[in-house]
């Protein structure tokens, strides 16, 4: 992990550095913190780094799969993601 200060210590960045994951690609994850004053260090809002998980393997999603009816045409099965 490393962090840097930005904008007259206002604004911070924790920059996290991750080994190789089969689960999302990215190697660095940053937070981003905006404060309001730098003497009381007074939390304006924090904006992170979106993950991009790899295709089956997001944690937050759920993968639904529903047979097709008898008399539909539809060979294939229906795949849905849920969020949970």
């Amino acid at each position: 992990m490393k962090w840097r200060t930005i904008e007259n210590h206002k604004v911070f960045k924790l920059n996290f550095f991750f080994d190789f994951n089969p689960c999302f690609p990215n190697y660095v994850l940053t937070k981003t913190y905006h404060t309001i004053d730098e003497d009381e260090q007074i939390l304006e809002k924090v904006i992170g780094t979106e993950i991009q998980c790899l295709q089956g393997k997001c944690l937050t999603q759920k993968v639904l799969k529903k047979k097709p009816e008898k008399d539909s045409k539809n060979v294939k099965p229906i795949t849905k993601n849920e969020k949970l």
